[in-house]
């Protein structure tokens, strides 16, 4: 299991450099309450439940003693192949017309993890356009300590690190590649080159930055294949058929795309990247306004969650492949829980 300790230590850090009080006047032992109202920014909702630490973002009087710590980014994760039930209907209900012109693969349950893995391919494929500039900042910073972290915990486990960076038609560049490599700081160094600049209008070209994905010189043995898909926008209209089919591709080849959904995704863009994930036996990932860093985020249509510190939802999800099952996010990294939870089963409401 990785060290939780960090999170704690890089709370008080921050809290240190922003002069916040982190040891507010309530224990962090304790039971959960109700959170309230629904909110429309990602905030709220039915069923809310604010737990024994880090902070309640839509109530200013919550005597939770540690908010999340300023320009922190902060995610949360769900899994279609568990229910797969609600992904179709939200296939049938919430997508445009467009979407539901293409041809998706059967929703039934996939097959998961990678038996004695041998070593780890980690990708990150970036939507590097102008409303990116947060989530680019936060790869820049955190993904060196993240991988020294897995590594730590995992010493015997090789890395090797990518990225596949994207924008659409008429920008710079439609993708820039680094494949794989074994040393983190010649990562780093190329990483540090991407600036989220371009853009426009609303789609990008997601289903070449997939193309992209699949032609990387992906390990042939029984690494785990990991990418994180890092963007706000869905292709073009007419291009959402290439990106199923490209999806399809990554699955063939054992790459489970992680998509990590940010500020601005629309209905389209939350079904192609939860079809994505369940695709490929990943997990669906979005970032939530709690630490209230950039543009709000999409209120998720789907009706349990917990929300963590991003880098803490990476780690979750790289550890879980090593280990060959789902490792639960510690209650105590937990900033809030929405939903209603059975252990830790999402107990799906009756319509």
């Amino acid at each position: 299991m990785y060290k939780y300790s960090f999170f704690l230590l890089g709370i008080l850090s921050a809290c240190g450099r922003n002069n916040i009080n982190c040891c507010g006047p309530s224990s962090r032992e304790g039971s959960s309450y109700d959170g309230g109202k629904d909110s429309s920014d990602g905030g709220g909702g039915e069923g809310i439940s604010f737990l024994p630490g880090p902070g309640n973002p839509s109530d200013p009087d919550s005597s939770n003693p540690l908010p999340p710590p300023a320009g922190v980014l902060t995610a949360a994760d769900w899994d279609d192949n568990l229910y797969t039930g609600l992904l179709n209907s939200y296939f049938q209900n919430e997508v445009s017309d467009a979407l539901k012109q293409s041809k998706i693969e059967s929703l039934d349950t996939v097959s998961r993890w990678v038996a004695s893995p041998s070593a780890i391919d980690l990708n990150l494929l970036i939507d590097t356009t102008g409303s990116m500039g947060d989530e680019i900042s936060f790869l820049k910073s955190e993904i060196e300590s993240i991988v020294e972290e897995v590594k730590e915990t995992n010493p015997s486990l090789p890395i090797r690190f990518s990225f596949v960076a994207y924008k659409d038609r008429e920008d710079s560049y439609l993708t820039k590649i680094q494949n794989f490599v074994t040393d983190i700081l010649n990562f780093k160094i190329q990483l540090r080159t991407l600036t989220a600049e371009g853009g426009g209008d609303f789609p990008e070209a997601l289903e070449e930055a997939l193309k992209s994905l699949n032609q990387l010189n992906w390990s042939e043995d029984s690494s785990i294949k990991m990418s994180f898909l890092m963007a706000d926008a869905p292709p073009h209209q007419a291009d959402y058929q290439s990106f199923i089919d490209e999806v399809a591709t990554a699955k063939g080849q054992g790459i489970k795309i992680y998509p990590v959904a940010s500020s601005g995704v629309d209905a389209d863009t939350e079904f192609l990247m939860r079809y994505a994930a369940q695709q490929s036996g990943a997990r669906y990932m979005f970032l939530t306004d709690d630490s209230g860093v950039g543009e709000s985020h999409k209120q998720p249509s789907i009706p349990c969650y917990k929300v963590q510190l991003l880098r803490e939802v990476i780690l979750r999800m790289i550890q879980s492949e090593i280990q060959g099952t789902f490792v639960e996010a510690e209650p105590l990294n937990v900033l809030r829980s929405v939903g209603l939870f059975e252990g830790n089963r999402c107990v799906i409401p009756q319509s």
